[in-house]
């Protein structure tokens, strides 16, 4: 019985700790107060990660050239066209800049494994996301 649960043990952990590559693009100001597959506005400020295949509250660890950040799953994305085609990722502005430093090389070939779920499994709460700063006189 311990035995069984020591090799199930084993045989979770080890598929979480699996990381593939994929194609990864972003995606910011346009969609700016947009909504979200989860129904929330988007802002590009936050580390929101669009996946098909992780359920909205993962978190994805993503590397590239040997930089790592950590976002959460809060959207569905890419287009199923680029999908298809190798692309399993779209991450926000404000990610891909902390990831690669620079939003003009547009696409990325990155590592990336899953490493949790976000503890509320709720959207922050970011109230910029939707409305303007108000100008102070």
């Amino acid at each position: 019985m311990i035995r069984n649960i020591l090799l199930t043990l084993a045989l979770c952990l080890s598929v979480s700790c699996r990381s593939a590559s994929t194609e990864c693009s972003w995606y910011g100001e346009k969609y700016r107060g947009s909504p979200m597959a989860n129904g929330k506005a988007f802002n590009p400020d936050l580390a929101v990660i669009a996946s098909w295949d992780y359920d909205f509250g993962t978190i994805l660890e993503l590397t590239y050239n040997g930089k790592t950040v950590r976002g959460v799953v809060w959207d569905r994305g890419p287009a199923r066209r680029l999908y298809h085609r190798g692309r399993k990722l779209d991450i926000s502005q404000s990610l891909f800049k902390k990831l690669v430093g620079d939003t003009d090389v547009g696409v990325v070939q990155v590592k990336y494994r899953r490493v949790g779920r976000y503890m509320s499994y709720r959207y922050p709460i970011n109230r910029q996301a939707t409305s303007k700063r108000k100008e102070t006189k």
